[in-house]
């Protein structure tokens, strides 16, 4: 089995990443991949180098649509399992704190309260994120014949 989450949208040559995977697994093998799917009409500021509207500015591509992702994950010989989406969420609390740290220039983590107040305050402030969700597919690489 390869899992790879939310790595594919960071990368330049998905292709030859994927067919790498792909030269991991043996017949029969599971490949588990994720990512981020963004919808036509997002609320989102952030840009990437060529100026498209991202969920991070760490990602080079984000897809557009399902079909856009499968046909990038499934080779042949090779089917899909299970395709699931799901909402994106977002903390709002991540984003004050970005937004605090930007504005002081300064790291400040150290005087934040302990790490499980932390994740409960992130989990707390989860809101989605319209217009993008994540996308998971669990892919099986069938015998060569």
């Amino acid at each position: 089995m390869v899992s790879c989450c939310q790595l594919i949208e960071h990368l330049r040559k998905r292709s030859e990443f994927i067919a790498e995977l792909y030269a991991l697994l043996e017949p029969g093998g599971l490949l588990v991949i994720s990512s981020v799917r963004r919808a036509k009409y997002r609320l989102y500021y952030q840009r990437n180098d060529r100026s498209e509207t991202i969920l991070e500015p760490g990602h080079v591509h984000e897809f557009d649509s399902l079909d856009e992702f499968n046909e990038l994950v499934v080779r042949q010989p090779a089917r899909t399992v299970h395709t699931i989406e799901y909402q994106t969420k977002f903390s709002i609390f991540d984003f004050l704190l970005r937004r605090i740290q930007r504005l002081s220039r300064k790291p400040f983590t150290s005087t934040l309260p302990t790490r499980r107040f932390m994740a409960k305050a992130r989990k707390a402030t989860r809101i989605p994120i319209p217009g993008y969700t994540y996308v998971e597919s669990v892919v099986v690489k069938d015998a060569q014949t």
